[in-house]
């Protein structure tokens, strides 16, 4: 266990030696249920709903409280950023799927192992994992959250297009970008249903439940300046800030200031364990606690569920994306900078866990990328067995850009290569690794000789 970091250290002195103004009292974040989007919802006969609008409109939150309504069951896969990686996203949806349809995922982590070639044939990939969800319960539902991150491959968005397509599986799909697959002609003749921001938008009523225990004279304006965007509306719930009703403000300006009023409002060590949690992709209590220690830990966590930022779902807390977004955008003004202590405590906690993807998620967007080197020896049987061939080219194509020179990045994209067919690149990647100096050589050897054999170039094997 680590105690306070370097960067909550910063922050609590910051925040010590200069005073603003007198905190204001926070109240507590209120969740409302929705019945008219519940009622939404309902009434659709759509095989696949979706919710679609920017972060902040509780897209999240009506999934789950739909969810688990009317005696559902739900298969709940949260789309990451390696989703992008078909085979990925294929065994991911797979995984999540056999809650409702056991083993599931047998064949097609079979197929991948057998056939690594295939990890981005998206179409074969899906007709695999279709044939398998043929059984799909008649009360079962497949959530796909944070759509928006799957929808940066098109491959990746090929594949849940022709799964849907192949197979009987009832699907919500939470996104902040409508599926590309989803044509305006498909939601007209109501073969998809599309709840948008419009809808997602509070309306005055539950805009008033959530503002229930506050006064604000401005509430009655507040609902129309936000668009009825319920992060601003939650926020303000909590901060009890007043808004000028003669000033015309954006959203955006509306978050960031009730988001200023609510982190000045905490506790100055809070407001540091906060920012130091932003950094983590992946969060649960025990990597809170590593990162914190207890007593900090215990208090950032409660802090922020009860002001809303943080959410808790089943052992996994999730970080508000916009309050994230806005802790990273006013990192300089608030003293706060990178922690490099707490990054190195995080892949140690993700290496521990085999989470290979949030180890890369995390040294891709707070370095530093030598962090690979400790990561990909470990990770990169593991990935191969699962035909993650994108996810190992990734992690190549990064150390290329910090210009590492690891003879363990030029193995991985021999392995990588090879198994895509491309055996004079990959005979020239596993030579270059051998001539490194390591513990590496014999393994990448016997990949140049694999890759000069499968080209029929038996002298050189």
């Amino acid at each position: 266990m680590v105690g306070s970091s370097p960067r909550t250290t910063r922050a609590r002195q910051e925040a010590q030696t200069t005073t603003v103004r007198q905190p204001r009292a926070l109240q507590r974040h209120r969740i409302i249920e929705r019945p008219r989007l519940f009622a939404l919802l309902d009434e659709s006969s759509a095989r696949v709903r979706t919710l679609v609008a920017p972060a902040g409109y509780g897209k999240t939150t009506l999934a789950e409280q739909w969810a688990a309504r009317d005696g559902r069951r739900t298969a709940w896969f949260k789309a990451r950023r390696a989703s992008t990686d078909v085979a990925a996203l294929a065994l991911g949806i797979a995984r999540a799927s056999t809650i409702l349809v056991p083993d599931c995922d047998v064949r097609i982590r079979e197929h991948l192992r057998a056939v690594p070639s295939s990890a981005d044939n998206s179409e074969l990939l899906a007709e695999i994992l279709g044939e398998d969800l043929l059984v799909w319960p008649d009360d079962g539902w497949l959530v796909i959250d944070d759509y928006h991150e799957i929808a940066r491959g098109v491959e990746a968005e090929h594949f849940v297009a022709t799964l849907l397509a192949s197979a009987p599986v009832q699907a919500l799909i939470a996104s902040r970008q409508r599926p590309s697959w989803v044509t305006t002609r498909g939601i007209l003749y109501g073969e998809v249903l599309e709840v948008n921001q419009t809808s997602l938008a509070m309306d005055t009523a539950e805009a008033a439940e959530v503002l229930a225990d506050q006064t604000l004279r401005s509430a009655p304006g507040l609902v129309a300046v936000a668009n009825g965007w319920p992060a601003v509306i939650g926020l303000a719930s909590v901060s009890g800030a007043e808004i000028d009703r003669d000033v015309e403000q954006v959203p955006e300006s509306l978050y960031r200031f009730f988001a200023e009023e609510v982190y000045s409002a905490l506790e100055a060590d809070v407001r540091a364990g906060l920012a130091t949690l932003a950094i983590v992709p992946i969060l649960d209590r025990e990597l809170a606690l590593k990162l914190l220690g207890p007593s900090l830990a215990d208090a950032t966590c409660a802090a922020g569920l009860d002001v809303g930022v943080i959410a808790e779902r089943g052992v996994q807390l999730e970080l508000h994306p916009l309050c994230r977004s806005f802790l990273e955008e006013r990192g300089a003004q608030l003293g706060l900078v990178r922690d490099d202590e707490a990054v190195a405590v995080c892949v140690e906690h993700f290496h521990e866990r085999r989470d290979w993807d949030a180890a890369f998620e995390l040294i891709a967007r707070h370095g530093p990328a030598e962090q690979l080197e400790t990561v990909l020896p470990d990770a990169l049987d593991e990935l191969l067995e699962t035909a993650r061939l994108a996810t190992v080219e990734a992690w190549c194509d990064l150390a290329a850009q910090a210009k590492l020179d690891n003879p363990v990045f030029l193995l991985a994209k021999a392995e990588a290569t090879v198994r895509r067919g491309r055996y004079a690149e990959a005979q020239a990647c596993a030579e270059a690794a051998a001539e490194a100096p390591s513990d590496l050589t014999f393994r990448a050897l016997s990949a140049a000789g694999r890759a000069a054999h499968l080209a029929s170039r038996e002298e050189e094997a």
